[in-house]
């Protein structure tokens, strides 16, 4: 699908990260007007995705890909019943990756 671009100020992030959910295309891309630099974020299994900076001012923006989610304001879920969380059996091994891309 086509690109998305959303306009970032600290506004955003006043109540904390933004939390994406199924996403259509697996990656975010971090881009300037003011330079040609780029970060970009590739997680094509990851079901969500948080992206937040610790505050007004902060000269850095974090992109996570992310298999769970904390609960809602005033929720208390079981870890078993937890939004994105991988049941294993005994011994099992889960792995998964993102790639990050610098240009």
């Amino acid at each position: 699908g086509a690109a998305r671009y959303l306009p970032l100020n600290y506004d955003l992030f006043k109540n904390d990260a933004l939390i994406f959910e199924a996403l259509k295309q697996k990656e975010m891309t971090i881009k300037s007007d003011k330079t040609p630099h780029f970060v970009k974020v590739s997680f094509p299994e990851f079901p969500f995705v948080g992206v937040w900076t610790a505050k007004a001012g902060t000269p850095f923006l974090c992109i996570e890909p992310w298999y769970g989610i904390a609960d809602g304001a005033g929720e208390s879920v079981e870890l078993r019943d937890k939004a994105g969380i991988e049941h294993l059996e005994p011994e099992a091994v889960f792995a998964s990756e993102y790639e990050i891309t610098v240009g």
